[in-house]
C-alpha cells in the first residue's frame, strides 16, 4: 500500500465532503475521525461511505477526547495506517484534480526507496474573496503535508521557549523523539514542493477564524479555477447551515475546467525556488543554524 490519508474533523461540513472526494482516487486507504460534530459532518460522511466508498478505502469513527488531546488521536490515527507514505488531510482542505494526480505521481516517482522523511507544499490560503489568496512564503501557506511511516513515528506539540505551542503547531516525530517537520530538517532529510497546492478554506465557513491575520497578511490575485470536484458531487442537501450551502454555490461557480494545472513555465520556476529552499535548509541544518 502507497499512501494512507489521515483526517481528523469537527463541524466541517462545508468542505469534509469535497476533501475526501478529491483525494479518493489517489490515496489507497482514508482513515476519518470525528471529534462530535453537531452540523452535517457525520451525515456527509456516511453519504460518502454509503455511496461511493466502492472500493471500501474509508475507516470512520468516533473519538471524543477533549482538544488538549487531540494530538494523541492523531497519532493512534498514525498506527492504524498501512501506506508507505502518510498524507495528513484536513477537513477544509480541497485538491484539485491536476494536484491531486501530483500527489501520487510524486510519491511514486520522487520518494519510494528515498531517505526522504518529510515533504511539504504550499496552500492557496484564500482571503477576502476566492480570487484572493496569501502569496507562497507567507504565514500559512506552507506545511507538512505527508510523512514516511516508519515504526514509532508519532505527532507532537512544539515546545518553544519552554512553553507548549497549540494543536495546530504540531509537529512529527521519529521514534527517537528528533523531528521531521519540513520546518525542523535537523536530523532528516526533507523536502518541499511548489509544483503541488492545496485550496485551503478556512476563511470561508459559517464561522471563521483568524479574522486579524486575513486584515494584515499579503495578498494577490489568484486567476486558476477551485477544484472540480465541486461540481462533481452535491453535498448541500446534507448540511444543516443554509450559510454553508451558500458558500459551497459560490465556490461552484469558480469552478472552470479549463484553468486547472500549471504552466510548462510555472513548473520550471517552482522547481528552481524548490532546488533554491531545499538547499538553503540543508545548508542551515550543516551549519547548525535554526531552520
Amino acid at each position: 500500500m502507497l499512501i494512507s490519508a489521515i483526517v481528523m474533523v469537527k463541524n466541517e461540513e462545508e468542505y469534509i465532503g469535497y476533501s475526501i472526494m478529491s483525494m479518493y482516487k489517489y490515496v489507497d486507504e482514508i482513515l476519518v475521525v470525528d471529534g462530535g460534530s453537531t452540523d452535517g459532518t457525520v451525515e456527509i460522511i456516511n453519504e460518502i461511505i454509503a455511496k461511493y466508498d466502492l472500493d471500501k478505502k474509508i475507516v470512520f469513527w468516533e473519538d471524543l477526547r477533549p482538544k488538549k488531546e487531540l494530538i494523541h488521536v492523531r497519532t493512534d490515527m498514525v498506527k492504524k495506517c498501512k501506506g508507505e507514505w502518510i498524507l495528513r488531510l484536513e477537513g477544509d482542505e480541497v485538491y484539485s484534480d491536476f494536484n491531486a494526480k501530483q500527489v501520487r505521481n510524486f510519491v511514486k516517482k520522487k520518494l519510494r526507496n528515498s531517505n526522504v522523511k518529510s515533504i511539504g507544499w504550499p496552500y492557496h490560503f484564500f482571503v477576502d474573496n476566492l480570487k484572493t489568496k496569501v502569496p507562497v512564503g507567507e504565514p500559512h501557506t506552507f506545511a507538512t503535508i505527508m510523512i514516511k511511516n516508519e515504526e514509532g513515528i508519532h505527532a507532537e506539540h512544539h515546545y518553544r521557549d519552554g512553553k507548549s505551542e497549540t494543536f495546530y503547531d504540531e509537529g512529527w516525530f521519529d521514534k527517537d523523539r528528533k523531528e521531521v517537520s519540513i520546518w525542523h530538517p535537523y536530523d532528516n532529510r526533507i523536502l518541499v514542493s511548489r509544483n503541488i497546492a492545496i485550496h485551503h478554506y478556512a476563511f470561508f465557513k459559517s464561522t471563521t477564524r483568524h479574522n486579524e491575520y486575513a486584515e494584515k497578511c499579503l495578498k494577490e490575485s489568484f486567476e486558476k479555477s477551485h477544484p472540480q470536484v465541486f461540481k462533481r458531487y452535491d453535498f448541500k442537501p446534507l448540511m444543516k447551515s443554509e450559510r454553508s450551502r451558500e458558500i459551497i454555490r459560490e465556490i461552484e461557480s469558480n469552478v472552470e475546467n479549463e484553468k486547472d494545472g500549471l504552466s510548462i513555465k510555472e513548473i520550471l520556476r517552482n522547481n528552481i525556488l524548490d532546488l533554491k529552499d531545499n538547499l538553503k535548509r540543508r545548508l542551515k541544518y550543516y551549519k547548525g543554524e535554526k531552520i
